[in-house]
């Protein structure tokens, strides 16, 4: 269980090993008390030398080369949307694919991050969450294949 001193929530992982390459992950978090939450992201930071994406049904393309120097990471965004599924590829790397399990509802983002972490970035995110009150809440379920 993890937690952040200023933030009321606590945040638990469960990671399993479903076959050879495959993981299975899951999160959920405790709220503490009332809490305003813009965005929930589950991400894989991966690096730099991953160079193309899909996010399945034609959907696919290269990453951006550069890295932006102030945080507007909006133009080194590659594609956002509906999908189950993203994956990367590379040279020299094996292709990862990340995807979400069946029943979420989460929007798909595929970016790189600014210059001080130079990665790509793919992830499953919800947007305008607003309060959540104190419980308990499922954040994602899916799983990470390393195909190699």
């Amino acid at each position: 269980i993890g937690f952040w001193p200023f933030v009321p929530i606590e945040e638990q992982w469960e990671i399993g090993v479903l076959n050879e390459g495959e993981f299975s992950w899951d999160i959920k978090i405790n709220v503490l008390k009332d809490v305003p939450i813009d965005i929930r992201q589950t991400c894989i930071m991966l690096l730099p030398g991953y160079t193309h994406w899909d996010a399945g049904e034609g959907r696919q393309g290269e990453f951006p080369k550069e890295f932006t120097k102030d945080y507007d990471i909006m133009p080194y965004r590659s594609w956002y949307g509906d999908a189950k599924e993203l994956s990367v590829k590379a040279k020299d790397y094996p292709e990862i694919v990340f995807s979400q399990d069946i029943d979420s509802n989460l929007k798909a983002l595929i970016e790189n991050t600014d210059n001080i972490y130079n990665a790509r970035l793919i992830l499953f995110q919800k947007t305008n969450e607003g309060i959540l009150k104190e419980g308990n809440y499922p954040v994602f379920k899916g799983k990470i294949k390393i195909k190699v």
